[in-house]
């Protein structure tokens, strides 16, 4: 084999094309940011931000791929991940903001498909594609595909809309997006009549927590379950080593899907599907079933753990 021939046998052998989900999320207005706080500060300010987002995407099992200056591409095996962390992402940006005068607005967009790999990057039209959704998100939106939605089962994307069919740069057929809805403040007036209809949560869409034997229900008709060992709490945890807080932690049915925020000294633990726990930093959708810690660390022998079940 000629030397040319063997450097592309090589090279093709390095390439890998995988199923992936590919996500991108784009800081809006970045230029404006600089202009107004100088280079040294924006930068300094959306590196703080990128850097909790990394955290965030690895808590979803997902991987950040690389930053392209004001942009974060992200890959996920799932869809679901990626739903789940982009909701996350935007509610992780609004927490950080605060009342700081400089705010960092995001628009995300994510698509799945074959990637090609190589070399630590992705290539291929699942990521253009993804590029394209995100760069026609406005700001504080989340879009997706509809070929990537119907890979989700309909409870496990929780609330969705349709957005409308747009063409893509590169695309050669119009694609219909979908808006994946994060904030309960969010309004119906601009949804777009497409083929996939007025999409709506199922009413069946449930939570089950089990722990110390008892066993608390969460859906739209009861939307929230206080956790700790004061009395007031939906589920009172009983702990003579007070690990556990008074009021510990919630789980909150919003916008149809679950959400669990810690409120605790020493943290709430979740492992999902059977991967090491993760203590949650900030509000964390919940996937899917998974199990939970509260208050004692993994490691711990008394540690009081439960089991979450996604309906």
């Amino acid at each position: 084999m000629s030397d040319d021939r063997q450097d592309r046998h090589n090279r093709t052998n390095l390439l890998k094309t995988i199923p992936t989900t590919v996500l991108f999320a784009d800081i809006v207005d970045s230029i404006d940011l600089y202009s107004r706080m100088g280079n040294e500060d924006a930068k300094d300010l959306i590196d703080r931000f990128f850097n909790e987002f990394t955290d965030l995407v690895a808590d979803h099992r997902g991987t950040v791929v690389k930053s392209i200056g004001d942009e974060l591409m992200c890959s996920f095996y799932m869809p679901l991940s990626a739903i789940a962390a982009a909701r996350d992402m935007q509610r992780l940006a609004e927490a950080l903001n605060g009342t700081r005068t400089e705010q960092i607005k995001l628009r995300i967009g994510f698509h799945a498909g074959n990637v090609i790999s190589a070399a630590g990057d992705l290539f291929g039209d699942t990521v253009n594609i993804a590029s394209r959704v995100a760069g026609v998100a406005s700001t504080g939106r989340i879009l997706t595909t509809a070929p990537t939605l119907a890979l989700v089962s309909a409870h496990d994307a929780g609330l969705v809309r349709p957005w409308r069919r747009e063409l893509l740069k590169g695309v050669a057929e119009p694609i219909e997006l979908v808006e994946v809805l994060w904030s309960d403040g969010a309004s119906g007036s601009q949804m777009s009549n497409t083929s996939l209809g007025n999409y709506q949560a199922p009413a069946f869409h449930q939570l089950v927590l089990t722990l110390q034997d008892q066993r608390r229900l969460i859906d739209a008709r009861q939307p929230l379950l206080t956790i700790g060992r004061h009395a007031s709490n939906h589920l009172v945890v009983n702990d003579d080593g007070t690990f556990v807080s008074s009021h510990h932690a919630k789980i909150e049915y919003r916008s149809g899907v679950f959400v669990i925020t810690d409120t605790s000294l020493n943290g709430t633990y979740i492992s999902l599907g059977g991967s090491e726990f993760i203590r949650i930093k900030l509000p964390f959708t919940l996937e899917a079933s998974c199990q939970i810690i509260v208050g004692y660390p993994p490691d711990h022998p008394n540690q009081i753990t439960g089991v979450i079940e996604v309906m």
